[in-house]
């Protein structure tokens, strides 16, 4: 999880905001698409909570959710926060799609806002000091954690963060990595400061899916 830093309301919310008894129920079409997109921007197409990719290509082709950081059960339809962009964070669909392709139960492995639902998170990644209380780590067994002990319950209570399923995908990049580093044995601390630099530096507006994982795990490579 790294720290969300708010852009601009797209200007299609903006105007829809604008109308006749607007309501979140009612952001749909190109003015939701607009509002996909801008979070995809934003946040480099990562999820705000497991960091897995998130996309739209089409309604058939897309696995972004939006999520309200402050839940719409308690913000009715037509309030302020319900259509408040700062209060919205793009969110992967939690592994509903992944359950389906694999022919998993339904809620077999969920997380992010599929899990969530109404419940509330302490801290809220795309407010900076929120974000500086969280001191996310990993173990090596690929379970995040943090160094606030409400939130690190959270990470499991309200985002089920460590499911296997992300564990899974964590244990991959960290292999991966290990991979790397056996065959060029001689990496100097340059080069691995260098390759958490390319990790961090988007490429075509787009970061790696978990790599904040991957660069804390690189770190502790470095002397």
């Amino acid at each position: 999880m790294v720290r969300i830093i708010k852009q601009t309301e797209p200007k299609e919310l903006s105007a829809y905001k604008r109308t006749q008894n607007c309501s979140y129920s009612g952001l749909r079409g190109k003015n939701k698409i607009a509002v996909y997109k801008a979070l995809i921007k934003e946040q480099y197409g990562l999820c705000a909570y497991c960091m897995c990719r998130i996309f739209y290509e089409n309604e058939a082709e897309r696995n972004i959710q939006i999520e309200h950081f402050l839940p719409q059960s308690e913000n009715e339809l037509g309030t302020a926060k319900s259509l408040d962009y700062k209060n919205m964070l793009g969110v992967c669909d939690g592994g509903i799609s992944y359950n389906k392709r694999n022919k998993f139960p339904s809620n077999e492995n969920i997380s992010c806002d599929a899990y969530k639902g109404d419940k509330r998170l302490s801290l809220n990644p795309s407010d900076k000091d929120d974000f500086e209380k969280m001191k996310i780590y990993y173990s090596s067994s690929g379970r995040i954690h943090s160094e606030n002990s409400q939130f690190d319950g959270e990470l499991d209570s309200v985002l089920n963060l460590n499911t296997q399923r992300l564990i899974d995908e964590r244990k991959k990049i960290k292999h991966d990595i290990i991979k790397i580093m056996s065959k060029h044995k001689k990496m100097t601390k340059s080069q691995k400061l260098n390759w958490i630099e390319a990790l961090r530096t988007p490429k075509d507006g787009l970061l790696p899916p978990f790599y904040d994982f991957s660069v804390k795990f690189i770190e502790k490579f470095i002397k």
